[in-house]
């Protein structure tokens, strides 16, 4: 019995000992393939922890919640799952692969086990706290350790044993919980550096995803996350609809602030495309970091799938580390998988463009989805090949989309010039680069974008799609001008050609400004070192071509351009003026272009402008000391006057204490030509108004002038015109009886060979002309003109004018020979039949009476004289004449009364006449009034006028009198210039005069309106102005359509008539 006993014992042993090598054999794979998987940790595995904790979480329930704690250097993962069941503990502990749930309705979304090797990057040392479910019930799970520290094989074999161990025991001695509160955590311990960089990067992308989770898995409702420092953020589903065919719109709340998910969804294939769109409609770029791929969950490794849109399918099949989909590959066993993923791939794209075309969103910026980059160059050969054509199929469609937001609205990628983004590499000169392509180039993208686009469409690599470089904005550029641009921008663009190796392009094109802001070639430019402004402002003018070359002075761009000397200057001034001035040039005056024709002006100008002449002008004004006072200066001085220009001489320093003279003399000759020229069309009533300055022009005159002074007509003569110094003589105290005598007998005018008297001391070379000369010529033509006698001279006048100054000394020896025969040519004149009555009668004259006739005859105001007594005698007959016509009318009217009313009504009329000639007496003036009873009853003015080219005047009493008495008051006039008879007008008859009257009876309605103010005014001391004196012109029209003196004589018989009708 105990002999049996024993041998069991020992049997017992050994069955022991082969049934825990056959354990430590099965675990021995286990803990391989744990400690193979730990040597594939790298950066992006604990990002992909989190999601296969929480793909086992989703796995555990329909209404997901999740927590996620990195606080206290821990990294804690809990969730609201179903518990642990023996098997899926087991499971865990052994790291192997199984369903999670044989029996739940719940279908799991992955596989568990294989991926959740990778949170252990978070920390091989974790604990459990849950509950294992057993049958219904429930015992706690707590701390529950999971050590997979060890480093060795046989340390973790020990390790996962004692953990199963450790399992079995909690089933055998664990106490049942009834209705718990499930929940699990998973308490990861980060023991190395490297778990906790791993811990710490899990976050990465991390808030960026989690809403994404949310919207494509209906399982998660919502997570939390707690950061190290205790700040946390819930993450909720809120609910998500359908807007459209296939548009969803997801609703995920973020600490209570509503985010927005738009996404793509087919049903059939069971893809789902997130949307890079904000709640506004924005469009926004993903995150480098982050998945495009996702199998309800991101497939980390994904991130550079090349598009900017997050792919969600069920059906995708991924490879084996959870890092992509099968696309392409020469493996027999992955070709399914391959074709299945290419077929989701394509219906991508399909749902992806039908999207972008129809854009039932409206969304306006596209730019996010230009990112179109699939990778073309890795060792899969295959895979290049499929992407490769991927790419083209993407591009042909996006390339014709009207997405490119550019200055003219959305365009189409093929209507767009892109910028190089080699150009656009260095932020620093990014804004000068666009400004210029945007300056010469149409439908450019945007600046805020032009990075972005230029970017994407050049990845692209299409060739239809038109790029720019440095060339062609150089080549656009070329021959523009600086009035075009900002200067800061185009120095800074020029400044980005230089330091990117582009300075050829400036020998290329036209792009350096001269002066003038011009964009010229790179040759021949000139630096214009030290050059003065007042050089280069005339040189624009006068040798435009070659300030042309002067580079200006903000774009030297450190470029070692030759000078241009301010000797090299002068001399091509002075040669550029003498070739372009002749000296028969004439630059006009203001003043008198405007005398002259068109044709004329551009005869004498040669098509020199006066801006040519002026800046000429002003250069011959540069000197080095502004105070000289040589006569080159003055002159030049002189010519300013005479233009109306500033005259100051203009200062310029030298350039060596050497230097003698500026070099602008030859130019100041030519000028003083030009002006000459000009001065000798001057006409004499200008000549005569500026003397002095024309004497002051030829003071200026020295030996460098001399030439051009005397080959130019600018000296005046007496009578104001122009002529050369050689056509002039000099006067000498010329007395004017001579040389007026002078140009009678000869007809001639000596003052037109004379010189004005203010050049005399300027023209001491020139012959002189003196009253000598002048009387040998006068005496040679009298007595070499052909006469029969004196009496039938021709010059029988001046003969006679001379012999009267015969009695001055003077005269008898300028006029010797005159005067010896003097004596005989009175004699012979005196005999004369026509005159000897009326010399005899001035004989016979008493000698006081000869006397004054002779001074009267001598008087140089005898004609004046003379006219003004018969003026005198001429005007005493009108007066007297009128007296007698005022006289005749009075007379005549009161007749006509007493030949028409009755006598005794007659008596009681009288009628006044005026008999005053010279005055006017208290009548006021008044030539005829009739009175009744000393009544006054009517007033008449009779005026006479002798002129045709004057009218009748009325003074200002009677102009008052005829206002006051409008209705009582005529008008007669006798115009005298409509007598047509041969007696003497000063002494006509009545039937004469009769016939030449007209009456004006409303004179007084007409003067009223005139007056009535000034009545007024002067009946009122305290009046600001009144008219003291004035007369009153009648017009001759209005005297014409005058009556009759008989249709007056009968209308006054009537108003008489009238009068007596109460007598």
């Amino acid at each position: 019995m105990n002999k049996d006993s024993n041998i069991s014992s020992e049997r017992q042993q050994d069955v022991n000992e082969a049934l825990l090598e056959d354990e430590r054999s099965d675990l021995q794979q286990h803990a391989d393939k744990m400690l193979r998987g730990f040597e594939n940790f790298n950066d992006s595995t604990s990002s992909r922890a989190i999601w296969e904790l929480v793909q086992n979480a989703c796995d555990l329930t329909t209404d997901c919640q999740i927590t996620i704690d990195y606080r206290n250097g821990h990294f804690s993962f809990s969730h609201n799952g179903r518990p642990f069941k023996y098997k899926t503990l087991i499971s865990l502990i052994k790291q192997v692969s199984g369903d999670k749930d044989d029996i739940s309705e719940i279908p799991p979304v992955g596989k568990y086990g294989t991926g959740f090797i990778t949170t252990h990057s978070l920390g091989r040392y974790f604990c459990i706290n849950s509950y294992l479910e057993l049958n219904g019930k429930y015992i706690a799970l707590r701390d529950f350790t999971i050590d997979r520290s060890a480093k060795k094989r046989e340390d973790l074999i020990d390790a996962i044993r004692i953990q199963k161990n450790n399992a079995l025991e909690i089933i055998k001695s664990g106490s049942y919980i009834s209705s718990p509160d499930i929940a699990t955590t998973f308490l990861y311990h980060p023991i190395t550096e490297q778990e906790k960089t791993y811990v710490k990067s899990s976050l990465i992308n991390l808030h960026e995803t989690i809403p994404i989770i949310l919207a494509i898995n209906n399982r998660l409702r919502s997570i939390k996350i707690i950061i190290e420092d205790g700040q946390e953020t819930d993450f909720k589903l809120s609910s998500k609809e359908k807007i459209s065919s296939n548009v969803y719109s997801t609703r995920v709340f973020v600490n209570k602030i509503e985010k927005v998910i738009y996404s793509l969804i087919d049903e059939v294939s069971g893809v789902e495309i997130v949307l890079p769109i904000n709640k506004d409609l924005s469009v926004y770029s993903l995150s480098p970091s982050l998945p495009r791929l996702f199998l309800y969950y991101p497939l980390i490794g994904s991130e550079k799938f090349g598009i900017n849109f997050i792919i969600n399918c069920k059906q995708f099949m991924p490879s084996e580390a959870r890092d992509g989909i099968h696309l392409y590959s020469n493996k027999d066993q992955l070709k399914d998988q391959e074709e299945v993923n290419r077929v989701l791939l394509k219906r991508v794209t399909e749902l992806i463009f039908t999207f972008l075309k129809e854009n039932p969103l409206n969304i306006t910026d596209y730019l996010p989805f230009a990112e179109i980059n699939f990778a073309r160059n890795t060792d899969n050969n295959l895979l290049n090949e499929y992407f490769t054509n991927l790419q083209i199929n993407w591009i042909s469609q996006f390339e014709t989309l009207k997405v490119v937001g550019t200055k003219n609205g959305l365009k189409s990628a093929k209507e767009v010039t892109f910028i190089h983004p080699s150009l656009l590499s260095d932020e620093t000169y990014r804004d000068c680069i666009y400004h210029m392509a945007d300056k010469f180039f149409d439908n450019i993208p945007l600046e805020r974008n032009i990075n972005e686009w230029s970017n994407f469409a050049f990845e692209w690599q299409q060739k239809d799609i038109r790029f720019i470089n440095q060339e062609d904005i150089a080549k656009a550029m070329s021959g523009n001008n600086l009035v075009n641009f900002d200067t800061k921008i185009l120095k800074k663009f020029y400044e980005y050609l230089i330091s990117c190796q582009h300075s050829s392009l400036f020998t290329q094109y036209k792009l350096i400004p001269n002066l003038e802001g011009e964009f010229l070639e790179f040759n021949n430019r000139k630096n214009k070192k030290c050059l003065s402004s007042v050089i280069i402002k005339i040189g624009r003018t006068i040798i435009p071509e070659t300030i042309k070359t002067l580079v200006h002075e903000d774009f030297d761009l450190g470029f070692q351009f030759s000078p241009l000397t301010r000797r090299d200057c002068i001399s091509m001034i002075n040669t550029k003026i003498n070739e372009t001035i002749d000296d028969h040039y004439s630059w006009i005056t203001n003043r008198a272009s405007q005398q002259l024709s068109e044709e004329d002006i551009v005869k004498k100008q040669q098509g020199i402008t006066p801006l040519y002449y002026t800046t000429i002008h002003e250069y011959c004004r540069l000197s080095f000391n502004i105070q000289s006072a040589s006569k080159p200066y003055r002159l030049m001085e002189l010519i300013s006057k005479y233009y109306g220009l500033p005259g100051e001489l203009i200062g310029i320093d030298k350039e060596t204490e050497e230097e003698e003279n500026l070099g602008n003399l030859p130019a100041q000759k030519k000028l003083a030509k030009v002006f000459f020229n000009c001065l000798s069309t001057e006409d004499p009533s200008w000549v005569a108004a500026n003397i002095d300055f024309l004497s002051a022009v030829i003071s200026c005159k020295d030996s460098r002038f001399e030439d051009i002074y005397k080959n130019s007509g600018i000296y005046s003569n007496q009578l104001f015109s122009l002529h050369k110094y050689d056509q002039l003589k000099v006067s000498q105290n010329l007395t004017p009886f001579v040389k007026d005598l002078y140009n009678t007998l000869l007809n001639t005018q000596v003052e037109g060979e004379l010189a004005h008297e203010t050049f005399n001391d300027l023209l001491l070379e020139n012959e002189i002309i003196t009253d000598n000369y002048l009387s040998a010529k006068i005496e040679e033509h009298l007595f070499n003109t052909d006469s029969k006698s004196y009496n039938e001279h021709p010059h029988k006048k001046e003969i006679l004018t001379i012999i009267k100054k015969l009695n001055e000394e003077r005269f008898q020896n300028l006029f010797y020979r005159l005067n010896e025969k003097k004596a005989n040519i009175m004699l012979e004149l005196v005999n004369k039949k026509e005159t000897k009555e009326g010399i005899f009668a001035i004989v016979s004259l008493g000698d006081d009476k000869i006397q004054r006739l002779g001074e009267l005859v001598q008087d140089p105001n005898f004609e004046q004289v003379l006219a003004k007594a018969e003026d005198a005698l001429r005007l005493d007959a009108e007066r007297t004449s009128d007296f007698q016509h005022k006289l005749a009318i009075g007379t005549y009217i009161e007749a006509k009364i007493k030949e028409r009313i009755q006598a005794e009504l007659a008596t009681k009329i009288e009628v006044y006449t005026n008999t005053n000639v010279s005055t006017e007496n208290e009548q006021g003036g008044q030539d005829i009034i009739i009175y009744k009873e000393k009544e006054a009853l009517y007033y008449i003015e009779v005026k006479s006028r002798w002129n045709s080219n004057s009218s009748v005047m009325m003074s200002k009493l009677q102009l008052e009198r005829a206002s006051q008495n409008a209705d009582r008051y005529a008008l007669i006039v006798v115009d005298i210039t409509k007598y047509g008879g041969n007696e003497n007008k000063y002494q006509l008859t009545v039937s004469e005069i009769i016939p030449l009257v007209k009456v004006l009876r409303d004179i007084g309605n007409d003067i009223f309106p005139l007056i009535d103010k000034n009545l007024t005014a002067e009946s009122n001391t305290a009046s600001h102005v009144r008219l003291v004196d004035y007369r009153g012109l009648i017009n001759q029209n209005t005297i014409a359509n005058g009556e009759s003196f008989d249709e007056f004589i009968s209308f006054l018989i009537d108003r008489i008539k009238g009068s007596l009708k109460d007598i």
